[in-house]
C-alpha cells in the first residue's frame, strides 16, 4: 500500500477514488480544508481514523502531512509493449 500526504494531494486523491483509509489529526476538523476532506471521504465511503500527532508524524514519510494521510493501493505498472499495443500505432522513438 502507498500513501498520499498533505491537504491538496489527499483531496485530489479522494476525488479520483481508491482511498483505502484516511488518517486525520484529532481535533483538526475545525479547519475548513480538513473538514472538506473528511466530508468528501464520507461521501466516497472511505474509512476515516482520527489519530494523534505522534502517530501521524510516525506514519508520515514526508514530514509534511498537514494533518491528513490517505492510504491507497500501490499503482499498477504496465510494460512498454502493453503501452505500444494500446496506442495502436508504431511509436516514434
Amino acid at each position: 500500500m502507498s500513501q498520499v500526504e498533505g491537504r491538496n494531494p489527499v483531496f485530489e486523491t479522494l476525488k479520483r477514488g481508491g482511498v483505502r483509509k484516511l488518517l486525520v489529526l484529532e481535533g483538526s476538523t475545525g479547519d475548513p480544508r480538513v473538514k472538506e476532506i473528511v466530508e468528501l471521504a464520507k461521501r466516497r465511503k472511505a474509512p476515516i481514523e482520527f489519530v494523534d500527532k505522534i502517530a501521524l508524524d510516525k506514519l508520515s514519510e514526508t514530514r509534511r502531512h498537514q494533518g491528513v494521510i490517505a492510504l491507497v493501493e500501490a499503482p499498477g505498472y504496465v510494460s512498454l509493449t502493453e503501452v505500444v499495443k494500446k496506442a495502436g500505432r508504431t511509436p516514434c522513438i
